[in-house]
C-alpha cells in the first residue's frame, strides 16, 4: 500500500495533503526534461508544479487551498470604519460629528439608543417602587431612569426624559399600568423633563427652576458682567438641545420637608440651583436624581442669584452623606447601598479641582477660557461640552474668590490675590 506521509507545513496550516492524479498515471512520477526560463534558471516540472532551481531560487510554487467564505469579524468592520477603509462613517465618528454640530439643530442630534430602554422589563428596586429605562438622545448618559412612585395621592412620575424618550416613556407606563400620574422633575436639565407635559401640564418642581424654564422659553442667560459667561455664547452652546424640548410645564412649587406620602423632599443645589431628591427615612432609599451618579461627576453650574454654587453642591454632599441611606436610586447607571463613600469620592474630586485651579492662578492672570482648558483639556470635545466646562470652572473660581483665593480683574481675567507684602511694596 502507497502510505504517503503529509508535510509538516501542511499539518500546520490544516490543510489536507492532495491525492496523486490517476488521470495523468506513470507521466506523473516520471522526471520530465527539464526546462529553462528567460532568465537561464532550470524549471522542473514533474507533477504540474514549478520548481526553480539555480541562484535565485525562490520557494515553492504550489498552489494553495482556497479558503471558503468567511463571516464579516464585527471587530475588523469597527477597525476598518475607524481608519475610513469602509464606504460610509461608522457610528463612533457620526457620534463625534453630531456633537460637532450640536449648535446647528436638533436635527444634527444622536438618536437615541434603543438598547438602554428596557420599557417593557419593569424593575421594582424597593417596595412601593416601580423603575423603567428610557433612551435619550445625548452621547452621554444615553438613558434615564423613570421611577413610579405608589403614593396616597396616586401615582407619582419622577423624571420624564425628553423628545425620543416618548415612545419608550408611554410603553413603561402602561406596563405598569399607569395612567394620568402627577409628574415631580428632580431638576432643571432638560433630559429630566423634556416631555413633561405628555403627561401633565403642570409638574411638581422647586421653585428655582422656573429659571430654566424661562430660559428654555427664550429668556436669556446670566448677567452680563465682565468675568461671567456671555449668554448669546451658552445660547448658541446649547442651540441644538432646544429639539429635545416640548411644551414648558407650569412648576406646582415643592419645598425642602414637603413630603408625598413616605418620601420627604431633600432640596440639594449645586448640580442645579433647583436639585431635589426624595428620601424615605422608613427603610433609607434615596431617589438621587443626579447627586449622587455612580461613574459620571455631575456637572456644578453658577448660580444665577449670585450665591456659591460649588459650597451648596458641597454641602448636599455632606449632608447626604450623613442620611442612614440603605439604598441609592440615581436618574443614570446602576443602583448600589453605600451613598457615603460615594459622597466622599465626589468631595475628594471637587477638592483636587480646586488645588489644580490654585496652581493656575498662581502663574498671573489668565482668562476663564485658559483656565478651563487646563482643568478639562480634550475631554470637552464639542461646543456644548466647552460650555459646560466654563461653567463649573467659573462656579470654582466664584468659590475660590468668595473665600478669597481668587480675584478678578475688570478685563474678566482671573488671578491669585495680592500678597500683603507685594501690595505694600507696590
Amino acid at each position: 500500500m502507497d502510505r504517503r506521509v503529509p508535510r509538516a507545513g501542511a499539518l500546520r496550516a490544516g490543510l489536507r495533503t492532495r491525492e496523486p492524479d490517476r488521470r495523468l498515471g506513470d507521466a506523473r512520477r516520471r522526471p520530465a526534461a527539464p526546462r529553462r526560463d528567460s532568465d537561464g534558471h532550470e524549471f522542473d516540472v514533474p507533477s504540474g508544479r514549478g520548481r526553480l532551481r539555480g541562484r535565485g531560487a525562490r520557494r515553492d510554487l504550489r498552489p494553495r487551498a482556497r479558503p471558503g467564505p468567511r463571516r464579516p469579524d464585527r471587530r475588523r468592520v469597527a477597525s476598518g470604519h475607524r481608519r475610513g477603509l469602509l464606504r460610509g462613517p461608522g457610528p463612533r465618528l457620526r457620534r463625534q460629528r453630531a456633537r460637532r454640530r450640536g449648535g446647528s439643530g436638533p436635527q444634527h442630534l444622536p438618536r437615541p439608543r434603543p438598547g438602554r430602554a428596557v420599557s417593557h422589563r419593569l424593575d421594582r428596586p424597593a417596595p412601593g417602587v416601580v423603575r423603567f429605562t428610557v433612551p435619550l438622545a445625548l452621547g452621554s448618559p444615553d438613558h434615564l431612569h423613570i421611577h413610579v412612585l405608589d403614593t396616597p395621592d396616586g401615582a407619582l412620575v419622577v423624571d420624564t426624559g425628553a423628545k425620543g424618550s416618548d415612545a419608550a416613556l408611554h410603553a413603561g407606563l402602561a406596563a405598569a399600568d399607569v395612567h394620568q400620574p402627577a409628574v415631580l422633575v428632580t431638576h432643571g436639565h432638560l433630559d429630566h423633563w423634556g416631555i413633561a407635559t405628555d403627561l401633565a401640564p403642570a409638574v411638581h418642581a422647586h421653585p428655582e427652576i422656573e429659571r430654566t424654564f424661562a430660559i428654555a422659553g427664550g429668556a436669556p442667560f446670566g448677567p452680563a458682567a465682565p468675568g461671567f459667561l456671555d449668554s448669546a455664547a451658552v445660547t448658541e452652546a446649547f442651540a441644538g438641545f432646544t429639539g429635545l424640548v416640548g411644551d414648558v410645564p407650569e412648576v406646582i412649587p415643592v419645598r425642602d420637608g414637603q413630603t408625598f406620602g413616605d418620601w420627604a423632599v431633600l432640596h440639594t443645589p449645586g448640580h442645579d440651583p433647583a436639585h431635589i431628591c426624595l428620601y424615605r427615612a422608613a427603610d433609607g432609599v434615596l431617589i438621587c436624581g443626579d447627586l449622587l451618579l455612580p461613574g459620571y461627576t455631575p456637572n456644578v453650574q453658577p448660580s444665577l442669584d449670585g450665591s456659591d454654587a460649588l459650597a451648596d453642591f458641597l454641602a448636599s454632599l455632606r449632608r447626604v452623606a450623613d442620611l442612614p441611606v440603605t439604598l441609592v436610586l440615581p436618574a443614570h447607571g446602576d443602583s448600589y447601598a453605600d451613598a457615603r463613600s460615594r459622597a466622599s469620592e465626589l468631595l475628594d474630586h471637587h477638592a483636587r479641582r480646586l488645588e489644580h485651579l490654585r496652581e493656575a492662578l498662581a502663574g498671573g492672570p489668565t482668562p476663564l477660557a485658559e483656565l478651563s482648558a487646563a482643568t478639562f483639556g480634550k475631554r470637552a470635545d464639542s461646543r456644548a461640552d466647552r460650555m459646560l466646562a466654563l461653567m463649573e470652572t467659573y462656579a470654582h473660581l466664584e468659590h475660590l474668590r468668595r473665600h478669597d483665593e481668587a480675584t478678578e480683574m475688570p478685563d474678566g481675567r482671573w488671578s491669585a490675590p495680592a500678597s500683603p507684602a507685594s501690595s505694600e511694596g507696590g
